[in-house]
């Protein structure tokens, strides 16, 4: 990638942070559930709220909902005020380039979504269709279709008050076969779906000065590389702990040691906040209220850990393979020290499985010593001598530990 000149987005500040989406309630989320959420996210030191689908009517226009704001545009723009002023900041669901068969868009320009061979107009899936309309695809070689995705992503900034967007559902695009929209070739949809999500980056970039965070999440599908270079944070979708574990290594690969990667969302991987955190992954989640005090002491404990040792800032290291070695080993580096979290159980779900054996910890300098240290259980493990420090170790589930130097090897 970095050889055909495609370099990926730095992440901003803010793209680190923990979110807190309305996706916890579903299609039926409300802003009293928002104003409910509100001490509880300020107790776990969460700001970022994300309003989920379905704040919108339709995807296209993203017209605002009635049904949570009856006031439309005037009163989703208050409500984010009241929640800025509050300490909290909102970023808003997404699907650029989809327009369901209700929208204003799609009803009024049929004309510019993609066509099948057959020249009827091409239904596509997508996250988040509650409405039970039709899944349109807007063919991007056409100017005014990425003009248009364009302007409604510049209204969630200036007109709604959002400081992040993000994009659900972005699966690729379809080839279009209509050859009234400029393209000699059905295949051209590809390198104008990188385009068109290229003009939307640059203009929310330009609009939030370089601070705005733009999400993606592919649902689980493998990642489009002519689209990643358009977004500074990216989430991992939904399945079990071991698949997110992997699936957050991959993005490293492709985006560097360095990229936001989410563990999306933690409710979806049995609240595996070891697994989250352990890889250096972003913390994303959902939960609703009322919230069970046990529940709430379990993320009050794993979002301190978070703060405290911060590794979503840290370097991922690509030190183990997670297919041959074992236990499941990962590396980040981070302020000196470098954190290994090591995990039991190859099967999806399973936190109790013990393992008892020897762990190794690559990645050390040669003939430096190395203190280790348990730091979700606080538990000094010894001293180990770089360049592989070898050590016994006894767990249930996950070890989360740290090396950090502490003299030579002779000392």
């Amino acid at each position: 990638m970095a050889a055909r000149g495609v370099g990926m987005a730095a992440a901003p500040e803010a793209a680190h942070e923990p979110v807190w989406s309305t996706w916890g309630y579903g299609a039926t989320f409300t802003k009293a559930d928002v104003l409910d959420a509100l001490p509880i996210l300020k107790r776990l030191g969460i700001r970022w709220i994300q309003f989920d689908d379905p704040w919108y009517s339709d995807h296209g226009d993203m017209t605002v909902n009635a049904g949570i704001f009856p006031g439309g545009a005037k009163e989703l723009a208050d409500f984010i005020g009241e929640l800025k002023e509050k300490g909290f900041r909102v970023r808003l669901w997404a699907c650029s380039g989809h327009a369901t068969s209700n929208s204003p868009y799609a009803r009024t320009h049929p004309e510019r979504m993609i066509r099948s061979a057959d020249g009827a107009i091409r239904e596509i899936h997508s996250a988040g269709l509650m409405s039970g309309a039709a899944e349109y695809e807007m063919c991007p070689c056409v100017p005014e279709n990425r003009r248009f995705a364009a302007v409604i992503v510049e209204r969630m900034f200036r007109e709604y008050g959002a400081e992040a967007i993000y994009q659900d559902g972005i699966y690729g695009c379809p080839e279009c076969h209509d050859g009234s929209h400029g393209h000699s070739s059905p295949l051209e949809t590809g390198p104008a779906h990188a385009e068109m999500f290229r003009e939307i980056y640059g203009k929310v970039m330009e609009l939030s000065g370089g601070k705005a965070v733009v999400m993606l999440c592919q649902c689980g599908k493998a990642p489009d590389f002519h689209i990643l270079p358009f977004f500074n944070r990216v989430a991992t979708a939904d399945p079990m702990p071991v698949h997110v574990r992997k699936r957050v290594k991959s993005f490293k690969a492709l985006l560097g040691g360095g990229a936001v990667v989410d563990y999306d969302f933690v409710e979806n991987s049995l609240n595996d906040f070891a697994g989250c955190i352990g890889t250096g992954a972003a913390i994303y989640v959902k939960f609703s209220t009322p919230m069970d005090e046990r529940l709430l002491a379990h993320y009050e404990k794993w979002l301190a850990i978070a703060r405290e040792h911060d590794l979503v800032r840290g370097e991922y290291l690509n030190l183990y393979d997670i297919v041959h070695d074992y236990p499941e080993a990962h590396a980040v580096r981070r302020n000196g020290r470098i954190y290994y979290a090591f995990y039991a159980s190859r099967w999806a779900g399973d936190f109790e499985t013990p393992f008892t054996g020897s762990v190794r910890l690559r990645g050390l300098s040669d003939g430096t010593a190395y203190r280790v240290h348990d730091y979700v259980n606080g538990r000094d493990m010894g001293v180990v001598v770089g360049p592989e420090g070898a050590m016994r170790v006894d767990f249930c589930g996950s070890l989360l530990i740290y090396a950090e130097p502490c003299g030579t090897g002779g000392g």
